[in-house]
């Protein structure tokens, strides 16, 4: 948390806060964020937002192109978000119905490309590349019957890559 620019006051407060098992502001829809700060970085444009309680999200819009099984081209619009507890891929409404409805081949293409060569702000997203293609295509049939979105996530400590249902930022 201090690598993130958190003074010891808030970090002593969001330790605090975790241990007695809430979520941390930056984690809930529910809570907009105080402030933002948009910067341009080598990963495109960055935003970091920060929420009352001190805790920040950091946002990079991204675009993947990639070729399906098909030949077709398909250009992904996923939003990398990482907080001070996870990085999570999150595919928007159009890449997440397109993926509902299109081949398990195409599926699996998409899943790999989030492995691409990019400088993510929270470090190389290779880490998507050894989730089960069954669980997301799984997952993103019920995000897309809920009108929600899917997304890949992984704490920033340790732990494998999961797949998760949220709101759609786009």
């Amino acid at each position: 948390m201090h690598a993130a620019g958190l003074s010891s006051a808030v970090v002593e407060r969001l330790i605090a806060k975790l241990r007695a098992g809430e979520q941390l502001d930056s984690e809930l829809e529910t809570v907009a964020p105080e402030s933002s700060v948009t910067t341009l970085q080598d990963a495109g444009v960055v935003t970091t937002a920060t929420y009352p309680d001190g805790s920040i999200r950091t946002t990079v819009e991204l675009e993947r192109t990639l070729t399906g099984a098909s030949a077709r081209i398909y250009v992904a619009h996923p939003t990398l978000e990482c907080n001070l507890i996870h990085c999570t891929l999150i595919h928007s409404r159009a890449d997440t119905k397109y993926m509902a409805t299109a081949s398990f081949s195409t599926v699996s293409a998409i899943v790999a490309a989030a492995c691409g060569p990019a400088a993510w702000a929270c470090g190389p997203a290779a880490w998507a590349c050894g989730i089960a293609v069954g669980v997301v295509i799984d997952t993103t049939h019920n995000a897309y019957s809920s009108g929600r979105c899917v997304g890949l996530q992984k704490v920033l400590a340790t732990g494998p890559v999961y797949p998760v249902i949220v709101s759609c930022r786009k």
